[in-house]
């Protein structure tokens, strides 16, 4: 028995505790596993959280994107490498696509998502770590070594990412695990993240990564973050309905998987956006 589990403690908790392989599982966790059981008694994700929770490690909400796995993963950091902070970990995990099949023609988004990854190289545009090289009020080779140097230390080539899990209804939690026990969620991609810089005239001007990939498109909240918080779901793009949109990747339907929000997720699809697509292609070139 957990040695803080007196009388009046929910009966969860005792359960919880009487597993000795739980003993080590923080408060602030067993609080959370009971809640989930509780308001959603149908939910499948316990054994996968439990096995996190016990080497006290918990699901991502946010990271940076650092590799594609075909035919439908995602590795994303905590952090990104400039600004992990020392001491701490940085955390990765692999996120598989809700939505996207795992269909073995992987070509067409394995190539897409190789150009996404490799944006901030900036093949048709000007890097952000080179852009010192435009600024007309820089005098001498002094003050432009410095400015390398800031744009250098500030600089990070992943990109920003919010995860997305299915969420069953208000009350009830956020679900994190597919049928297979994998960690399965969307990718919502930051708009306004600045990817390049354009030099205009004496100028260089930030190119937004939702302009490259809205290019040509006049409802510029095409792919907006469904079933996000509504003030701010046109803040983002869903890659995974991107994909499917763009004919990247297969659309997946699968019934196997038993969060219940994963019925309504994918049941509409915008049409595509074949120029935001060769965009990021033509940008995210490699050398």
């Amino acid at each position: 028995m957990h040695p803080h589990l007196g009388e009046g403690c929910p009966q969860g908790l005792v359960s919880l505790y009487s597993n000795s392989d739980n003993r080590n599982i923080t408060w602030d966790d067993a609080f959370d596993l009971l809640f989930r059981t509780q308001t959603n008694p149908a939910t499948k994700d316990i054994p996968g959280l439990l096995a996190l929770y016990r080497e006290h490690d918990k699901p991502l909400f946010s990271g940076h994107l650092q590799k594609f796995v075909p035919p439908n993963k995602v590795v994303i950091s905590e952090f990104s490498g400039t600004f992990a902070p020392p001491g701490i970990r940085n955390k990765m995990i692999a996120l598989t696509l809700l939505g996207v099949s795992a269909d073995s023609d992987t070509k067409p988004v394995a190539e897409f998502m190789a150009a996404l990854l490799n944006v901030k190289a900036c093949n048709t545009l000007t890097r952000e770590t080179e852009e010192y090289k435009f600024l007309s009020y820089l005098k001498g080779d002094k003050d432009r070594q410095q400015a390398k140097e800031m744009a250098e230390r500030s600089f990070y080539p992943q990109l920003a990412v919010v995860i997305q899990d299915p969420l069953a209804s208000d009350h009830q939690q956020e679900e994190f695990f597919n049928g297979e026990n994998e960690l399965s969620g969307i990718v919502l991609l930051g708009k306004g993240q600045s990817v390049c810089g354009k030099k205009e005239e004496n100028l260089i001007l930030p190119v937004k990564l939702g302009a490259l990939m809205l290019e040509g498109e006049s409802d510029q909240t095409k792919f907006s973050a469904e079933y996000f918080w509504p003030s701010a779901s046109n803040d983002f793009i869903d890659l995974n309905q991107y994909l499917v949109a763009n004919r990247l990747a297969k659309p997946d339907h699968d019934d196997g998987d038993p969060r219940q929000a994963r019925q309504y997720y994918g049941s509409f699809i915008p049409d595509p956006t074949p120029d935001g697509v060769k965009k990021i292609l033509t940008v995210g070139a490699g050398p």
